[in-house]
């Protein structure tokens, strides 16, 4: 009797994470800037910020701290102005629509 009712339990457990699985990842991939730059997350939460002629920048990672935000750390590929490499590192969030977010003033999208 206890066999019977756990089965539909199981049934719709099975159901459940078998909807779940094909959920996009809502930070991984390219977010096109305000200001021309191209921003690329891999599924590894590696990060790098490019011009856009894809002259890479800097290079970080994002730490996700909950499905909707998390922080960059980035460190520039090239000398700063004092001659020295710079790194900076932001929380940032998600807007409510998942589409896009700020960092370094910059404003962040999904390209269209």
């Amino acid at each position: 009797m206890t066999a019977a009712r756990l089965f539909p339990v199981f049934v719709c457990g099975l159901l459940l994470a078998g909807c779940t699985t094909g959920l996009t990842d809502p930070w991984t991939g390219q977010w096109q800037g305000s200001d021309a730059r191209i921003l690329k997350i891999t599924a590894d939460n590696k990060v790098e910020l490019q011009t856009s002629n894809g002259e890479v920048r800097a290079t970080g990672k994002l730490t996700r701290l909950s499905s909707s935000a998390g922080q960059i750390e980035l460190t520039s590929t090239g000398p700063g102005p004092s001659g020295a490499p710079y790194s900076r590192s932001q929380i940032i969030r998600l807007d409510d629509s998942r589409t896009s977010f700020s960092f370094n003033r910059v404003k962040y999208s999904r390209p269209k």
